[in-house]
């Protein structure tokens, strides 16, 4: 198999802070664990068994893609780097909507206090979580999120 075998996409499955690997003094960020990475390519998907799932982090998982794992895709690793983002800059996980149609469903809130001495962040850090979080769809791709990402300068 030459490396034009493996063209695809690979999801990672996992993204959440414990998996991001950190050498503060070069500043290099690394993601770790890829023991439930699926290899995603046009009519190919690896199959993973159904339990490594059920024992995943769901704060980390899109709500619809908690109750129906037929729709993880690549955009499940792109909603849960934004969460993930979000907990590094805040210390916390999203709250969910206690009840009603968006049951278990994000709140964005509408300030968002970074680190532990709770300074407010821009509207547009807002907007970008609004974006992946609330507003985000199962065709997100990493570049789409890398893109806003640097926006924010």
């Amino acid at each position: 198999m030459g490396p034009s075998s493996f063209r695809g996409t690979l999801q990672h499955g996992d993204i959440a802070p414990p998996n991001i690997l950190c050498d503060r003094p070069r500043r290099v960020y690394k993601l770790s664990d890829f023991g439930v990475a699926r290899y995603l390519k046009a009519g190919v998907v690896s199959r993973i068994p159904d339990p490594v799932f059920s024992s995943g982090r769901y704060d980390f998982m899109p709500y619809e893609h908690r109750l129906d794992r037929r729709r993880i895709n690549p955009s499940t690793d792109v909603y849960a780097l934004t969460v993930t983002y979000y907990a590094l800059l805040t210390g916390k996980v999203f709250e969910q909507q206690p009840s009603g149609p968006h049951a278990g469903f994000p709140i964005v809130p509408g300030v968002i206090k970074i680190g532990p001495d709770g300074h407010q962040g821009s509207g547009a850090l807002r907007a970008f979580f609004e974006r992946f979080i609330v507003a985000r769809n199962d065709n997100d791709t990493i570049q789409v999120f890398k893109q806003r990402f640097q926006s924010l300068g």
